[in-house]
């Protein structure tokens, strides 16, 4: 007997709500299950070896085993929910038939997304949300709100004005955006430190703290031409501190080294700070903008990249000698290689889950689509934690237009957020107040 399990998340009854099904073949038991991106599953072997572990969906030939009885977190569906990519305690990751999948334990119910869809629609329905004291949810005091959103060639919206009108950054609907986000702490991706950027900063500060009261501040990167990609961070003074800022060149693909140009092949370094609150949780922190392309050129820099997250120095210390707790978010360009041999940006993630591990995990996020390309939700940013951060929620939100659409395929011209905001989706996750080390 064949089941079909629907799961319905309904988001909003103004709109077509997130539709996430999974579909269980499980003989004549009669049992059906669901799950979706956060939930722990337990897993169900039929084998003595354990549950195959695939590196891609669909069964491909390379696979570990995992023994049955183990409880791991549901990082992305695929092929309508008949495959599960999960995480599993020992921080590694792969995809599972859904017939593995033994019960469901639900992880935190859906967030209430009554007001995204108006928020991300215009900047005068952000306006209306945010003036009668709508955020997005939870709103908890005892948390600190930390995101990654790359703005596009903030504030031109592309290299020079010329070449894309109409797509220049609305400086108060991002600020409205932000502030309706109740984020503490935002690592941003693609700002140009020119005259006009650093006018328009100033702007978007002017506006937050009108919006938060917030005390916001900004730190970008330290090398580069004022009209190359930068990468920083932009934060709420009033509630965190961010000290020691400093270039990481190890983040860099094409650096080869701490006495050489941290922005080396026109490439952006990570931006380095540690960040405090007043209350006691106290953490590394790092925005990244990895190399885009899909040539071996940019791929290796990407792996490159990635490998030297746990090689990262804090003065002539190992990073997570230093503090075990570690969050490293960004645009990481994960969308596989054309040159041969070639990858899927599917297969990239898995690479970069597997060179993460031990000491690092991308934390799984829903819905897992960070930005759009050619009508397709494609995943490019990324939260990396540490693996002794104990501190950071198990799972990312994203939001703006990609949550709005639920990473469906779009049709005809892009939603007004992604030309007048930007193409990629703001990424957050909840960190607790507090120093659990």
């Amino acid at each position: 007997m064949r089941h079909l399990v629907i799961r319905w998340a309904a988001r909003d009854t103004s709109f077509v709500g997130l539709l996430l099904w999974t579909i269980s073949l499980f003989g004549a038991t009669g049992l059906t299950l669901a799950a979706v991106v956060g939930d722990q599953v337990e897993l169900r072997a039929t084998h003595p070896a354990g549950v195959p572990l695939h590196s891609a969906p669909g069964g491909s030939p390379k696979f570990q085993r995992v023994p049955g009885g183990t409880v791991a977190t549901v990082m992305a569906l695929d092929r309508g929910g008949s495959w599960l990519q999960i995480r599993v305690p020992d921080a590694r990751t792969g995809w599972i038939a859904a017939r593995y999948v033994g019960r469901t334990i639900a992880g935190s119910p859906p967030p209430d997304t009554s007001a995204e869809r108006t928020v991300w629609t215009s900047l005068e329905g952000c306006q209306q949300v945010v003036a009668s004291g709508g955020r997005m949810a939870p709103t908890d005091p005892a948390t600190l709100r930390v995101g990654t959103w790359n703005v596009r060639w903030f504030p031109r919206g592309c290299p020079s004005n010329e070449s894309c009108p109409g797509q220049a950054t609305d400086l108060p609907w991002l600020a409205c955006s932000i502030a309706w986000m109740n984020v503490d702490v935002l690592a941003i991706q693609e700002l140009l430190a020119t005259p006009d950027a650093e006018f328009s900063l100033n702007a978007l500060r002017t506006d937050l703290d009108r919006l938060t009261s917030g005390s916001w501040q900004v730190d970008l990167q330290a090398c580069g031409g004022d009209s190359a990609q930068h990468v920083g961070f932009l934060w709420k003074g009033a509630r965190v501190a961010l000290l020691d800022r400093t270039d990481a060149w190890e983040l860099n693909g094409a650096a080869t080294g701490p006495t050489a140009n941290a922005c080396t092949g026109n490439l952006r370094p990570g931006r380095y700070a540690l960040a405090k609150t007043p209350i006691g949780v106290d953490f590394h922190l790092l925005s990244v903008h990895f190399d885009s392309g899909r040539s071996n050129r940019d791929y290796g820099h990407r792996r490159q990249a990635t490998q030297r997250i746990d090689e990262i120095t804090i003065g002539n210390t190992p990073i997570l000698q230093v503090d075990r707790d570690v969050l490293v978010l960004g645009d990481y360009n994960t969308m596989g290689r054309q040159d041969a041999p070639s990858i899927t940006a599917q297969e990239e993630l898995a690479v970069v889950d597997g060179e993460l591990a031990p000491g690092f995990r991308r934390l799984p996020m829903t819905p897992n689509c960070t930005e759009y390309f050619e009508g397709k939700g494609g995943t490019l940013d990324h939260i990396v934690a540490s693996t002794g951060m104990q501190e950071v929620a198990a799972t990312a939100r994203v939001t703006g237009y990609c949550s709005v659409a639920a990473c469906a395929d779009l049709t005809g011209p892009l939603p007004a957020a992604a030309q007048r905001l930007s193409d990629h989706c703001p990424v957050v996750v909840d960190i607790q107040d507090r120093d659990l080390d």
